[in-house]
């Protein structure tokens, strides 16, 4: 299953458990695809991405309170940081 597709079947902390081994092995198998393959630079897409969180839930039409991530946010945030600037 595509890593994009999982993502939005995750509800509980055992899925976010299996994302982010699936998010390691996407890493160990396509660093070259990951803008922010360095620890440095993948916080720093982290972050960016955080400060543009309510644009992006926006832009999809959700309504999400960002003051009570869920761990399909938490997921969508790590995933996401990979290639943010």
């Amino acid at each position: 299953m595509d890593i994009y597709d999982f993502i939005e079947k995750i509800e509980t902390k055992k899925d976010f458990d299996i994302f982010l081994e699936m998010l390691l092995n996407n890493l160990r198998n396509n660093e070259t695809d990951w803008e922010n393959n360095n620890l440095e630079n993948y916080v720093d897409g982290i972050y960016g991405f955080t400060g543009s969180l309510n644009g992006y839930y926006m832009h999809r039409n959700e309504n999400i309170n960002l003051e009570k991530p869920t761990w399909k946010m938490i997921a969508t945030i790590l995933v996401a940081a990979r290639n943010h600037e």
